[in-house]
């Protein structure tokens, strides 16, 4: 985790510590220079929680501007010694050429996520976007 990512064009395939998903998942998304694709082995659950399946969760709509996300692969728990006790994915991000919100907006996204995220209910990201910009066209005024 204290290892500065690459400045240059980049990709990353790993089989992560399932304890340190959430860790390796911001640092790979929240870089000043994210990867243009990775392909992390993690579990099915933390794999759901970060697309947003079946709901939207703060995770999911922190990342989902930025990155296109899906399960690629549902691996059996034979294919690994010793089997794991959790259902294992290979989950894909792609960074997106052009982001949904501007990165230097990306901040104040994050912050409106979290003060209304409890208000949510069960929202798509797309109505979250629109919300956002509706409110970042307010405040810019």
């Amino acid at each position: 985790m204290k290892w500065n990512l690459p400045k240059t064009p980049y990709k990353v395939f790993a089989n992560i510590p399932f304890n340190k998903t959430t860790e390796i998942i911001r640092k790979l998304t929240n870089d000043i220079n994210p990867p243009d694709e990775t392909w992390l082995v993690i579990q099915k659950g933390a794999a759901k929680r970060f697309i947003g399946k079946p709901d939207e969760s703060l995770s999911s709509l922190t990342i989902k501007p930025f990155f296109d996300s899906e399960i690629i692969y549902y691996f059996r728990r034979e294919d690994f010694h010793p089997a794991p006790s959790v259902d294992v994915v290979l989950l894909h991000f792609i960074k997106k050429s052009e982001p949904d919100v501007e990165t230097a907006d990306r901040y104040l996204y994050n912050r409106f996520l979290s003060e209304n995220f409890y208000r949510s209910g069960e929202m798509l990201y797309v109505q979250w976007l629109g919300l956002f910009r509706r409110w970042l066209k307010h405040n810019r005024k």
